[in-house]
């Protein structure tokens, strides 16, 4: 689902700004775009206006935000994101021939933040990654932790081994998650390998009231032990300092 469209003069305008005759174009494509914003039924949003010549670029931008749209648009996304500013949201780059559409741009910062509610191929994660970080961009994903339900299992106090003992901080939980599962959602990413890459997670209590943040993570990757993820309580305000709000 497109959202935003630039004008010939070069603004970027939201759909629910967009008038009726005027001419808009695709961020991602570059063709013309058509403003479906009158409707009551289905959410608005800009269509391309169809275009022979170029109708092989419409139907891949098209393919790029279908998938988009229907892994990410959660009301838990929709949420995050709708706190930032109109004109950080939604940001497309490009760099050799490739296209990628940022949850939220912080321009001050250059960062890039992603929300993520839903699985997200190690693939797409890694490729984020690598397209963001060679333009010089900082990466934040924020992780719903609530729908990581099953890919993690946590660890009682009781039960710490040595390994734990040693590398856990004071007050610090600890989860793990087994090698599949974690190269599933992660690949081979490591935090000290990519500095220039963070995870941060959610916890659901309340209106969005408590955070947590995986601030390590430690173990073997050379054999078939778990992963395991040590995560600090996060203070609302430092959370909300980390992705810009």
């Amino acid at each position: 689902m497109i959202l935003y469209a630039y004008e010939l003069n070069g603004n970027r305008v939201f759909i629910e700004n967009a008038e009726p005759g005027q001419l808009y174009y695709c961020e991602e494509c570059g063709t013309k775009l058509i403003p479906k914003n009158r409707g009551f039924i289905k959410e608005h949003h800009y269509a391309h206006y169809p275009d022979k010549e170029y109708s092989y670029l419409q139907e891949e931008c098209t393919r790029r935000n279908d998938m988009r749209n229907a892994n990410q648009m959660s009301e838990w996304h929709k949420y995050w994101q709708g706190r930032y500013p109109k004109d950080q949201i939604e940001k497309v780059f490009k760099k050799d021939g490739k296209v990628f559409r940022a949850d939220v741009f912080l321009p001050k910062r250059k960062t890039v933040i992603e929300f993520q509610h839903s699985f997200l191929p190690k693939e797409q994660f890694s490729a984020r990654n690598q397209f963001y970080t060679s333009l010089g961009f900082n990466v934040v994903w924020v992780y719903d932790f609530d729908e990581l339900n099953g890919y993690y299992m946590y660890i009682y106090p009781d039960k710490f081994d040595d390994f734990i003992i040693r590398f856990r901080k004071e007050n610090q939980k600890v989860y793990a998650m087994d090698k599949e599962k974690y190269y599933s959602l992660f690949g081979e990413w490591k935090p000290k390998d990519t500095p220039k890459v963070s995870l941060l997670f959610t916890r659901t209590y309340g209106e969005y009231k408590f955070y947590q943040r995986v601030c390590a993570v430690t173990g073997s990757f050379q054999n078939d032990y778990p992963i395991t993820l040590f995560v600090d309580d996060l203070r609302e305000v430092n959370f909300l300092m980390r992705i810009g709000l």
